[in-house]
Formats: structure tokens, C-alpha cells, sequence
């Protein structure tokens, strides 16, 4: 067999199958661009999540307490603030952070989803570390402090095409109205779980003031 053998054979399978040659070779074409598009656009990406980490100063460590454990916000701080070299800490906020569930239920529909209770710091403008970008509606301030007033997680919003501000209820039927749509760098992709991906539907982060 010969280099002509191989070509007549092949030219002959060609002829005959002409559909799925061309089938295939679309396919083919299809992925690879995509592949291509997709991989190109990954340092944009790397970038744009950079910035946007940046903006809202990320934290660069997170210190978390074993679950039920509570410290006051004041002792935390002092602690923080006499450890060796606390001079290079830039910024320090504490966190309440809580399970919760969340009903966002209309007229039409029952939406009953687990989500988080974020206690933030709003004191002088803040928070300052892990801030939020408020997407729609106001964002908190000290005014809020006391009352049950939060932002509420607006990829979460937008999925649902809840409105800029209204009022939803956590576990136990606890009202909270909430005055905007905000994101924080630590949702910019919600993952509810360890393997959860895209989670915006079935997770809800509420935040609001310490």
C-alpha cells in the first residue's frame, strides 16, 4: 500500500460521506473558536476581578471564629491592635455573620431560600473593608444603625426581579426592610456551598449595620 492507495480510499470515503465530513469539520471549527474566544478573554477577566477587588478593598485575611462562638467587636479590635507589627495592618472591621432563611415570597410565587445575615460595620462611611457597591436603591449608613434596615445581595434580587427596596422576612418571620441592591467582593460569584457554582437563585446575603 502506497501514498496513492491512501488517497484514492480516502478521496472515495469523502465522496460518499460528504454530510458527515462537513458535520464533523463544523464541529470541529465551532470548538475551537470557542476555545479560543473563551481562553483569550481570561486576562480581561483576571483584570476586571482585580480592579473590582481593589475598589472595594478585598480583605487580605479573614479571621473566623468557630460556629456559635462570639466575641464583642471592641475586644476583637484591641487584640488585633496589640499584636506584633499591627502598625502594617491598614484597616480592620469585625463581621456578625449568621445563618438564615429568607422569604422573599409574592403574590405569585413562594421563594423561601437558606441565605447569610451580614452585620456590618457603617460607622464614618463604612464599611470600609469589604465595602459594598450599591447597584440600585441607597446604601447604609449610621442613620440605619438600630434599625432593621439592610442591603440585600443584588445578583439574588435580580434573579427574581425584586424591586430596589421593599421588605422580606428572615427565620421566624423577622421582618427586615430592605433600601438597596448592593454586591461585596466576597459574592461577586455566589457560592452557597462547598461545591455550589451560580448559586444567585437558591442563596440570599443580606447585610446590614452592627
Amino acid at each position: 500500500m502506497n501514498l496513492h492507495f491512501w488517497v484514492r480510499w480516502s478521496w472515495r470515503d469523502l465522496r460518499e460521506r460528504w454530510l458527515q465530513v462537513l458535520a464533523i469539520a463544523l464541529i470541529i471549527a465551532l470548538g475551537t473558536g470557542i476555545y479560543a474566544g473563551l481562553g483569550s478573554s481570561t486576562p480581561w477577566r483576571e483584570n476586571a476581578y482585580d480592579k473590582s477587588y481593589a475598589l472595594l478593598n478585598m480583605y487580605d485575611l479573614r479571621v473566623k471564629f468557630t460556629e456559635g462562638s462570639y466575641v464583642e467587636g471592641d475586644d476583637l479590635l484591641s487584640a488585633v491592635e496589640g499584636i506584633e507589627h499591627a502598625d502594617w495592618i491598614e484597616g480592620i472591621e469585625p463581621r456578625l455573620l449568621a445563618p438564615t432563611l429568607v422569604d422573599v415570597s409574592t403574590k405569585d410565587d413562594t421563594i423561601y431560600v437558606p441565605g447569610l445575615l451580614m452585620g456590618v460595620d457603617v460607622a464614618d462611611g463604612g464599611p470600609h473593608v469589604n465595602g459594598i457597591h450599591i447597584n440600585k436603591g441607597r446604601g447604609l449608613d449610621e442613620s440605619d444603625s438600630g434599625q432593621n434596615h439592610a442591603v440585600l445581595e443584588y445578583q439574588f434580587a435580580s434573579y427574581y426581579d425584586l424591586p430596589d427596596h421593599g421588605t422580606i422576612h428572615l427565620s421566624g418571620g423577622l421582618p427586615v426592610d430592605y433600601v438597596g441592591l448592593g454586591m461585596t467582593p466576597e459574592y461577586f460569584m455566589v457560592i452557597a456551598g462547598e461545591f455550589g457554582f451560580k448559586d444567585e437563585a437558591n442563596y440570599a446575603v443580606i447585610m446590614t449595620p452592627l
